[in-house]
């Protein structure tokens, strides 16, 4: 989303401010340096991945006929900017931001009988995650070249993670047409660790390459959700600011973990067990590349 963009090239530019002068570093050591980077950051998904395969497996299982499936949270795209303060030869330490989303869509058409009564049905799942991340890393580089340099660092991580789903669906039961949506923002605390390389193109101006892995999560996910549409019975139309992303397991010829929005008493379908706040996994591996400005 544009406005998070903005809020994180603000917070990037304040942490930036934070960074004190380098009044000790050496004399042929740049003062700072500002690593400017594109993203394509990589999740797990956690407990909320295993339910969208859960969810499959029960549609496949309770459906007379099904094609299709809901997707994974998986990659996505983002940018990055770190300011880095030598501590010496070898050493420094990095302040930095960026923002980062990562979406998945899938469809499923399905059939299959209600008290008797054939039926089909069509269901879209849209997820999204925005996130803020900002970071404090120490760096460890080592020449391997005239031009070429390794960088590893690590530090702890802090991300501000928007959780979207939206659901439209169509089933011939009662001619429904609807769309289901959810929203909800939560915080992360965790750590990073990362390898890389930079190649020297001119003085002040390198080429960087880095491999970082990310740990986090989210749960207790409470959030706004809407539910609207029409039926034979006429309008649909509900909404709170206290539903929250349920997981339970349901019993259906197997055992299957589903999730879904429900409010503080969770769901209460025959069959569900194991009622538990859901829990999204942020964490995984991250690839950037980008420049890196030394002045």
């Amino acid at each position: 989303m544009r406005k998070i963009a903005g809020i994180a090239l603000i917070l990037a530019a304040v942490c930036a401010a934070t960074v004190p002068a380098a009044s000790a570093a050496p004399a042929d050591k740049p003062l700072l340096s500002y690593k400017l980077t594109g993203l394509w950051p990589g999740i797990s998904g956690g407990e909320y991945n295993d339910c969208i395969l859960g969810e499959n497996d029960y549609l496949r299982a309770a459906s007379t006929s099904m094609s299709g499936a809901y997707e994974e949270l998986g990659r996505g795209l983002g940018f990055q900017i770190e300011v880095i303060l030598p501590l010496g030869r070898s050493l420094g330490v990095g302040v930095g931001g960026g923002y980062y989303r990562i979406r998945s869509e899938g469809t499923v058409t399905y059939a299959g009988l209600a008290d008797d009564v054939a039926f089909s049905a069509e269901s879209t799942l849209v997820s999204r995650l925005s996130v803020l991340p900002f970071f404090l890393n120490l760096h460890y580089t080592r020449d391997l070249g005239p031009r070429l340099t390794l960088d590893a660092f690590a530090g702890p991580l802090f991300q501000i993670v928007q959780f979207n789903a939206d659901n439209p669906s169509t089933s011939t039961l009662l001619q429904t047409e609807q769309t289901v949506t959810f929203t909800a923002t939560k915080t992360s605390l965790g750590l990073q660790a990362g390898l890389g390389a930079s190649y020297r193109l001119i003085k002040g101006v390198s080429l960087v390459l880095d491999a970082i892995f990310r740990t986090g999560k989210v749960a207790d996910l409470k959030g706004n959700w809407t539910r609207v549409g029409t039926d034979a019975n006429g309008a649909i139309a509900g909404s709170s600011d206290a539903y929250y992303l349920w997981a339970y397991d349901m019993t259906a010829g197997g055992t299957y973990q589903r999730a879904w929005f429900f409010g503080e008493g969770g769901p209460d379908a025959a069959g569900a067990a194991n009622a538990r706040k859901a829990a999204v996994g942020i964490s995984g591996l991250t690839f950037q590349a980008g420049v890196r400005l030394s002045l």
